[in-house]
C-alpha cells in the first residue's frame, strides 16, 4: 500500500461502494494495486491526510499574518530560510490554502 493507510482505506471503501452501485467494475480479486496507484497519485498532489481542514485554515491565517506584519520575519533572512524574497511568496502560498 501507499505511505498513507488512511487514504488507502478511503480509496478502497469508495472503490467497493462504486462497484456495489454498479458504477464501475473492478476486474481483479484484490484491488490493492489499484488503491496503491490512486493513493500515490493523490499523495503527489496533497502529501498528507494528517493535515485537517482546520490545520490548513490556521496555516493560511498564519502565513497571511506573517506576510502582512513586517515584525514577524527579518526579510533579509527569508530567502535563505524559506526561498521567499518578499511577503508576496508567503501570500501566494496562503492563497492556495482553503478558507473556512
Amino acid at each position: 500500500m501507499s505511505k498513507d493507510p488512511v487514504l488507502d482505506a478511503a480509496i478502497a471503501d469508495v472503490l467497493s461502494q462504486l462497484e456495489a452501485d454498479e458504477e464501475i467494475v473492478v476486474c481483479t480479486a484484490s484491488p490493492q494495486r489499484i488503491v496503491k496507484r490512486l493513493s500515490e497519485a493523490v499523495l503527489n498532489v496533497m502529501p498528507s491526510t494528517e493535515l485537517t481542514l482546520s490545520d490548513l485554515q490556521n496555516l493560511k491565517a498564519l502565513l497571511h499574518y506573517a506576510a502582512h506584519n513586517k515584525g514577524v520575519f527579518d526579510w533579509a533572512e527569508m530567502p535563505s530560510m524559506t526561498g521567499f524574497s518578499s511577503p508576496d511568496g508567503l501570500r501566494a502560498v496562503a492563497d492556495k490554502l482553503p478558507t473556512g
